[in-house]
């Protein structure tokens, strides 16, 4: 009975996870996008940053309410341990670490050689008459009211849509902490030497948060390890990752439920930590379906003794005690006695407090039998409708420059050189063509008053030539792409083929927007890069620095960008705009079909071709082809409409002002009726 309990909590926990498939395909595109985009292509404060994907999210998992933890280290710089390692040149700023008189896991980042670097006006602080960094003012040099961030321990946090981002800077030292070093000792079984020889290899990190006991909390480092776990997380059997999965669960669900932020002392990094003491101590069974119960419940035990003993010891430095920070006197006696408790009421009542493993437990016996359902997965794939939006996220460009374009075109040509998988290949590809086509529009917005015709010409055939290659990459929103360039250029006959062919493709094809009302599962007999391609569309990505049409350059005004980099529009709406656009001036009756189809898409759409987050462009790509036909209140209904939609493309300022624009000029024309209409009578 309780081996076939085992097994059936197993695969509830498969279900909400995902499947060893799934999770393989998240990593391999965050570890693609964080080599793409995230591989030294910023600057801040003249140093070259790089961002890396970390915690929960970073490691595979897709909690709905689960926050996104990213890495932003500056990779000109390096932290040494002593005075030995400092190799800088004599024009370099020089860091070392100074663990002494700190408490273990902590300690002051002291400057060597003090050169003209903007970043260390705002960080440095004295200390007994030497040069420190101050984690205090290197998080608050990043926050502000008017971007809307706090700060969040170690890291700035803000809000992206319904998605908490937490971005930690921190520096990075390519050598392994010395403290660290009995970690390598101990670990003779487990992980395994491959894996140590990477978590070697990697060094560690410094984050900017203080310990509340030491006496320069304000000042002091904390070392990270996020590197080293992200690694021995990627090392895990799939049923050991989903035992931590299970740990995060119950941890959510059961153990802080109905708990004030406050008063959640347990934290998911004290899961990881058990898990991973007890996989090195080999306390536990082989972690399978069968034993996945008596695992977990070894782990949940732990935890118990940890907290009865008030010590949580590092896995890295056994010395540093975790709990010294918030768990101990009255708080540590009540949280043992709850552990306690939820612990003699035994494992089938813990579980069954749980929401999401109740749920899915009281359907499984339901369910297809575990064979049938293996037969069918090989004849058929499985895709989240999630994973393939990240999917679809992580090939789009940070940003649109000069500088970021070459950087972005070397890491593809690194990436697919040393490892030519299927994903990423297609990967490579997508930013490719998304940056030839935003290439395209750049080159036809350069000023070429000082240049020759030749140069003029040169640079509208590469432009020509660009959108062409991109556009043989066979999906929708290439052929929308095209569309725009050839309304640009003002050839309306062509841009009315082109979108001929791709209202077709657009009928075959699932569109998927940033969030999605459909089946959270899709199925095909596909590949996943192959599916992408072929099957799915995504919505139209503008950014605001590259100036596209006319008729949205309000849309994509420079004085935005502090908010938002890109305007993303559904590919329908922008087929119908510009098959009004294009009309207008050759055929009068196709370009009122086509503003009538462009409502009705608006008032009647299911979820098709809209999703709720890009409504408020939809509105406002309506209204402004309302206005330009000439139907005033039609517009102001529309940009009405756009001002209730969530407004994800933060152009509610640009929706205002159009807005009384088209007010006024209904104001205009409703006087110049009311003057003139006796005259009108007597005839």
């Amino acid at each position: 009975m309780e081996e076939r309990f085992s097994k059936d909590v197993y695969y509830v926990i498969r279900k909400i996870v995902g499947t060893s498939e799934g999770v393989a395909i998240r990593r391999d595109t965050m570890d693609a996008r964080d080599f793409l985009h995230g591989n030294g292509g910023s600057d801040i404060f003249g140093l070259e940053i790089a961002f890396a994907l970390s915690g929960g999210f970073g490691e595979g998992f897709r909690f709905d309410d689960s926050d996104i933890d990213v890495m932003v280290a500056a990779k000109n710089i390096n932290v040494i341990w002593n005075l030995g390692q400092n190799k800088k040149p004599y024009n370099k700023t020089s860091f070392m670490f100074d663990s002494s008189e700190m408490p273990p896991g902590y300690g002051l980042i002291q400057i060597l050689t003090k050169k003209d670097e903007k970043l260390l006006e705002f960080m440095l602080c004295e200390i007994n008459g030497k040069s420190y960094l101050s984690n205090q003012m290197c998080r608050r040099i990043f926050v502000s009211e008017n971007n809307g961030t706090w700060i969040s321990g170690p890291s700035i946090a803000l809000m992206e849509g319904h998605v908490q981002l937490e971005q930690a800077c921190c520096l990075i030292s390519d050598s392994w902490p010395p403290s660290a070093f009995s970690f390598f000792n101990r670990s003779q079984s487990w992980p395994k030497p491959r894996v140590l020889h990477d978590i070697y290899r990697s060094g560690c990190r410094f984050v900017p948060i203080g310990h509340r006991l030491g006496y320069n909390e304000g000042h002091d480092w904390r070392i990270s390890f996020s590197l080293a776990e992200k690694r021995i997380m990627y090392s895990l059997k799939h049923c050991q990752f989903l035992l931590y999965g299970l740990m995060k669960i119950f941890l959510k669900e059961v153990i802080n439920r109905c708990s004030q932020e406050k008063d959640k002392l347990l934290s998911s990094y004290h899961m990881k930590t058990a898990i991973f003491w007890a996989f090195q101590k080999n306390s536990m069974p082989r972690c399978c379906p069968q034993n996945f119960l008596k695992c977990f419940w070894i782990c949940f035990k732990l935890v118990i003794k940890w907290v009865y003993e008030g010590v949580c010891p590092n896995f890295f430095i056994p010395e540093n005690n975790m709990f010294l920070r918030q768990i101990h006197g009255s708080a540590k006696r009540q949280l043992f006695c709850k552990l306690y408790d939820l612990y003699e009421k035994g494992l089938f009542y813990c579980l069954y407090q749980s929401l999401s493993i109740k749920k899915y437990l009281s359907r499984i016996q339901v369910d297809l039998p575990r064979e049938v359902s293996k037969t069918v997965s090989k004849r058929c794939n499985t895709f989240l409708v999630k994973d393939i939006i990240e999917f679809e996220h992580a090939c789009m460009l940070l940003k649109f420059d000069s500088k970021s374009c070459i950087k972005t075109l070397n890491n593809i040509e690194t990436m697919l050189k040393y490892n030519p998988a299927q994903i990423l290949a297609l990967m490579g590809q997508m930013c490719t063509v998304s940056l030839f086509q935003h290439l395209a529009f750049y080159l036809m917005s350069c000023s070429f008053e000082d240049c020759h015709n030749k140069s003029r010409y040169g640079a509208h055939k590469l432009s020509c030539h660009i959108m062409k290659l991109s556009v043989e990459f066979g999906r929708v929103t290439d052929q929308v792409f095209c569309a725009m360039y050839y309304y640009r250029k003002k050839n309306y006959h062509r841009t009315l083929s082109i979108i001929d062919k791709a209202k077709i493709l657009l009928e075959r094809t699932l569109y998927l927007g940033q969030t999605s009302s459909m089946s959270p599962v899709i199925s095909s007999r596909k590949s996943l890069s192959t599916f992408v391609k072929k099957n799915i569309a995504f919505s139209i990505k503008l950014y605001r620095t590259v100036f596209y049409i006319d008729e949205l350059k309000l849309e994509q005004s420079p004085k935005d960008l502090s908010q938002l980099l890109l305007t993303c529009i559904p590919p329908a709406v922008l087929l119908y705009m510009l098959e009004f656009l294009c009309c207008r001036y050759i055929d009068a009756n196709r370009s009122q079909g086509a503003l009538v189809k462009l409502s009705d898409l608006l008032h009647s759409d299911e979820g098709m071709y809209l999703t709720n987050p890009f409504r408020d462009i939809s509105w406002q790509i309506l209204g402004i082809c309302q206005d330009l036909a000439g139907n005033f209140r039609a517009a102001i209904y529309a940009f009405e409409n756009s001002l209730k939609e969530y407004p994800h493309n933060k152009i509610k300022q640009i929706t205002l002002q159009r807005l009384e624009h088209v007010k006024l000029k209904c104001k205009i024309e409703g006087s110049l009726v009311s003057r003139f209409w006796p005259y009108c009578t007597i005839f």
